[in-house]
């Protein structure tokens, strides 16, 4: 594809639809307008600074299912620039709604329990949530005397270890399969996390055939896809929990688990609520 920037003229929302319509009709029929893969496309441009043959290398990377933040190597979380490649998941907006909810918890615990608190996630990640849970805590003043980050995938703890370094944020991140590697004299008063909830070897998986289905295919498979049903690491964390920390809060963001679903982890464990968590979302919650 030989696309030149002396080929338009400066104004760049309007070499942003050129530089589409020469790309040809294959890729001005993907990216759309009003699609995520328009969103995408214009902050790859704006990020390309004019330059469009970096742009068209970027789009072509895009369409082939790599990911802008991974393009990039930044992604912008509850509006916090953090390090991004594909050793780690990418965090979504959509988790912003369960942000919320976790400082409201641990505003409560502060008080319940009249000391500073230790908090861990399960499933850290890139670190991004974390960095941003932790800098909401500062913000609203609470005692944090602990942050631990829990991983069974020890590359994506490497970029937590980086961005929590951006963030001059002191946390302890372990390797573990859900709590497995946590000691028990360090309960935390708080766990929490957002689980992947499919399952590629299912028939009918939610993502197969939609937009959703390359995006999270470029993502570390671990944290997008679990074997033995959606809900396997909910009732992992939930059951380590209850067995090695009963005192413990935990806080499950739900996510997009069928009703059926919810309904029947809500049966095996007696002592779980499930609360709104945004407009249309919920999340588990086990008081201590």
């Amino acid at each position: 594809m030989q696309i030149s920037a002396r080929n338009y003229n400066s104004d760049p929302m309007e070499t942003f639809e050129r530089i589409l319509v020469a790309c040809g009709p294959d890729v001005a029929n993907h990216v759309r307008p009003g699609t995520a893969a328009e969103t995408a496309a214009r902050m790859l441009w704006i990020e390309a600074g004019g330059n469009v043959d970096q742009f068209v290398r970027w789009l072509k990377r895009y369409l082939a299912g790599d990911q802008p933040e991974y393009i990039l190597g930044w992604q912008l979380f509850d509006g916090v620039r953090y390090h991004a490649d594909r050793r780690a998941y990418i965090a979504q907006d959509d988790s912003l709604a369960f942000l919320d909810r976790l400082v409201a918890e641990a505003q409560r615990l502060v008080v319940l329990r009249r000391r500073a608190l230790r908090i861990c996630e399960v499933g850290v990640g890139g670190g991004a949530f974390l960095c941003a849970l932790s800098r909401r805590c500062a913000a609203a003043a609470l005692p944090v005397l602990d942050w631990l980050g829990l991983d069974i995938d020890g590359a994506a703890l490497n970029v937590a270890a980086i961005n929590c370094e951006m963030a001059q944020l002191r946390v302890r991140l372990i390797e573990s399969d859900i709590l497995a590697e946590l000691e028990t004299d360090a309960a935390p008063d708080m766990i929490f996390a957002y689980p992947p909830w499919g399952n590629r070897f299912a028939p009918g998986d939610r993502f197969t055939g939609t937009e959703w289905e390359l995006f999270h295919r470029a993502l570390p498979q671990i944290s997008c896809y679990v074997v033995g049903g959606e809900t396997r690491v909910h009732e992992e964390i939930l059951e380590q929990a209850h067995r090695r920390f009963p005192g413990s809060e935990v806080h499950i963001f739900n996510d997009y688990l069928p009703q059926s679903e919810i309904d029947r982890v809500l049966a095996l464990h007696p002592n779980l609520m499930v609360e709104p968590c945004g407009p249309s979302m919920t999340a588990f919650a086990k008081r201590g």
